[in-house]
């Protein structure tokens, strides 16, 4: 290969085989960002050239007419599919330089289901891929052909994130309701059965270094328009526990924030700021010298308009969940946060308590539109992702009923509920987005408590009531379009290397398996 000739690396973030189209995404994806940061700008002796490809947002991506060298693919479970049905059509083809078109997938899917993408990809990157990582991995196929395998990944995280700052420039922002967005911690201490993040990125918080934090948060424009366009931290749990570094970390990010003059919008866990807030409060009491701290109040005058609460249930403790607490606990706060201006999005989880019936989803509407009035809510179906901990239990229990990977949007049912049957929860599920985004439900929860004036209602309902409205009108799209195609035919047959992984298992969860090509790169050098 002569020296002047370019490498062509495409980052495709895949939609489903029968994409969306490119309708408006709803969050640009901060791993494109950090995949652009982070690749080589030369790989032996030659310009590397990067391009980008959001099928979320920019439709179906063409391998035949962009013919790249290296494909590489960041996918969640619902994209899997058309990853693998976009690395075939590669692995006939050859680039425009004349070489085989190698790919690389990357993801909790394939971290988790590492067998299975092996069947379609040359190297899966398991858990996070830092620079010298994906750098690694690069070089690894320059001189490889199209039979190649290879699983690689970090032996080990660091325990800060030391990383350069996202690159934005392929973004066309108008394609998404939140294109500003950045990370401030990784990890999760709370290992909720349906959730993969603590196996793949620790219980313990790893916080993104400062310096890259607010250069990137300083970058950003603070308006889309005539209107504010916030930052959406998407920490895996903005504050992760009660203990001072994580109080500390999370004040910090305020600070940043409230100097950039930025507003933002993040996930928190309703104990841990509980707890933290009641921490505070005994420190202040017991030692008068320590300066009180409200930590929604802060949070507010730093800019926060929003916080993501994932209630999951509204049983009165929560079902059991470790990071639940008693109902009226969680109303206090979610008045607490309106009284500061900030909207609060509820987060609920259908078929997560075995004692759920088919009424149960009234007991959900009537918290959230009567009694905390929220702004915003998200209702999913308990879905076995894999690598969360339902997911190996349903497996080995033969609980799982659609081993279609695009059925796991939490949207549709695809394991097995004591008590109620697949259309039941599907019909719940769409049962509460129609009351919830109904014009009655809207007026009720944001248009009355305008009107009488309630404390922080401006802040937090003037910019809720245009988005309640597009949501409305999404809802009804949804609902036409799965009128108009009804609903897809489950897949019964089990996916084979998903089982295997399962039995590799063997009671340990998925991420830590090692498979027969699993390639420890902690202390190799490019």
């Amino acid at each position: 290969m002569t020296s002047n000739t370019q490498f062509k690396i495409t980052y495709v973030l895949p939609d489903r085989r029968r994409g969306q189209g490119g309708m408006l995404s709803p969050i640009a994806s901060l791993g494109l960002a950090q995949l652009v940061a982070q690749t080589p700008t030369t790989l032996d002796g030659c310009e590397v050239v990067v391009h980008v490809h959001d099928e979320l947002a920019a439709g179906t991506y063409d391998v035949r007419t962009d013919r790249p060298d290296f494909l590489a693919f960041s996918s969640l479970t619902t994209g899997a599919l058309r990853a693998y049905q976009i690395a075939d059509e590669a692995a006939q083809l050859r680039s425009l330089n004349g070489r085989p078109i190698l790919s690389l997938m990357g993801g909790v899917h394939a971290t988790s289901l590492p067998l299975e993408a092996l069947n379609h990809v040359n190297v899966v990157v398991r858990g996070e891929c830092p620079a010298e990582l994906l750098e690694f991995a690069f070089c690894d196929l320059l001189n490889r052909d199209a039979a190649y395998r290879q699983v690689l990944r970090l032996k080990s995280p660091s325990h800060q994130i030391s990383r350069p700052p996202a690159v934005w420039d392929w973004l066309d922002r108008s394609r998404y309701i939140l294109p500003n967005v950045t990370q401030s911690s990784a990890g999760c201490p709370f290992h909720c059965s349906f959730c993969s993040v603590t196996e793949v990125f620790g219980a313990r918080m790893r916080a993104v270094c400062y310096d890259v934090l607010e250069q990137e948060i300083s970058s950003m424009p603070r308006f889309s328009g005539i209107l504010r366009s916030p930052v959406a931290i998407i920490d895996d749990n903005f504050l992760q526990g009660v203990q001072p570094a994580h109080v500390e970390h999370v004040l910090e990010v305020c600070r940043i924030f409230k100097r950039n003059r930025h507003t933002w919008v993040t996930e928190i866990t309703v104990r841990t700021l509980i707890e933290a807030q009641d921490r505070l409060d005994r420190e202040y009491n017991q030692n008068g010298k320590f300066k009180k701290v409200d930590l929604v109040e802060t949070f507010a005058e730093s800019g926060c308009r929003g916080l993501f609460f994932g209630i999951e249930s509204v049983e009165a403790e929560g079902t059991g969940l470790l990071k639940s607490r008693a109902m009226d606990e969680t109303l206090s706060l979610i008045k607490k946060c309106h009284a500061n201006g900030i909207a609060v999005l509820g987060a609920f989880v259908l078929g997560v308590g075995a004692e759920e019936d088919a009424a149960y989803y009234k007991r959900i509407l009537d918290f959230a539109i009567d009694k905390a009035q929220l702004e915003y809510a998200q209702f999913s179906i308990n879905t076995p992702m894999p690598g969360a901990r339902n997911f190996l239990d349903a497996v080995k229990k033969g609980d799982i009923l659609d081993w279609n990977w695009e059925h796991y949007d939490a949207e549709h049912c695809v394991m097995r509920h004591p008590k109620l049957s697949m259309t039941q929860l599907e019909d719940i599920h769409r049962t509460c987005y129609n009351e919830f985004y109904q014009w009655r439900s809207i007026a009720a929860r944001t248009i009355a408590p305008l009107i009488a004036l309630a404390p922080g209602a401006v802040r937090r309902l003037v910019p809720s009531i245009p988005v309640n409205a597009a949501l409305s009108r999404a809802n009804h799209g949804w609902n036409n379009r799965t009128d108009r195609f009804g609903r897809a035919a489950p897949v019964e047959t089990p996916v084979p290397e998903a089982v295997q992984q399962v039995k590799l298992a063997d009671g340990k969860d998925l991420f830590n398996v090692i498979v027969g090509r699993d390639r420890d790169t902690h202390s190799m050098r490019v």
